[in-house]
């Protein structure tokens, strides 16, 4: 599913007319898993091979990188995942319904350290509140990233919109080896750095 940009940032009337019987049925999938910053597909389609009971949706960016993850999971002959191509912003604000998603994943999301950039980092109020309502209720969001700032930063914009931890304080852990691997996981652990995980759910 490509989801345009280019689309004048203040009317957001063309995203609104959006009609598809085929992404409405998809979106009546008892169980939906969601990722953000799918990369190059290697988690999300080794957790579609083993959860083949659910719809798991990709969402990525990148041109190059959407082109990896649809060679691959055509390759294997996967049916059970979706590619959302574009921002994850516009996909959660406009595109998601109400109560569909089991669970949401985001893994290794670009940290953005430097202040002037702050507004680019995916984890802002907005972003949280727009997500929160696809949420099911006791449904969790899982976060991955080698960044503690953008760990804690994180995990407190999501405890002001209502998110729950799953974890005692300070509400994250060493990322454990039964998580799945992926290209940034495996670049990080090279270089000597210590991958985290959080969890917080809907109440």
């Amino acid at each position: 599913m490509f989801i345009p940009d280019y689309f004048d940032q203040e009317d957001d009337l063309k995203h609104k007319e959006f009609k598809s019987e085929i992404w409405d049925h998809l979106l009546l999938h008892p169980k939906i898993a969601l990722e953000f910053c799918a990369g190059n597909g290697q988690w999300v389609l080794d957790q579609a091979k083993n959860h083949p009971d659910t719809l798991w949706i990709a969402c990525e960016l990148r041109y190059d990188r959407v082109k990896k993850i649809y060679k691959k999971l055509k390759a294997e002959r996967l049916s059970n995942v979706l590619i959302a191509f574009g921002y994850a912003e516009t996909l959660t604000r406009y595109y998601l319904k109400p109560q569909i998603l089991d669970a949401v994943y985001v893994n290794f999301p670009d940290p953005w350290p430097k202040k002037r950039h702050a507004k680019n980092r995916l984890f802002q109020t907005s972003f949280i509140e727009d997500l929160k309502p696809a949420m099911k209720s006791g449904s969790k969001l899982t976060l991955v990233s080698d960044d503690k700032i953008y760990i804690d930063e994180s995990i407190q914009t999501m405890k002001n919109a209502g998110f729950q931890p799953s974890f005692n304080a300070p509400h994250f852990i060493p990322l454990n080896e039964n998580y799945g691997s992926s290209f940034f996981e495996d670049l990080w652990i090279k270089k000597g750095k210590q991958n985290l995980k959080t969890e917080l759910c809907v109440p």
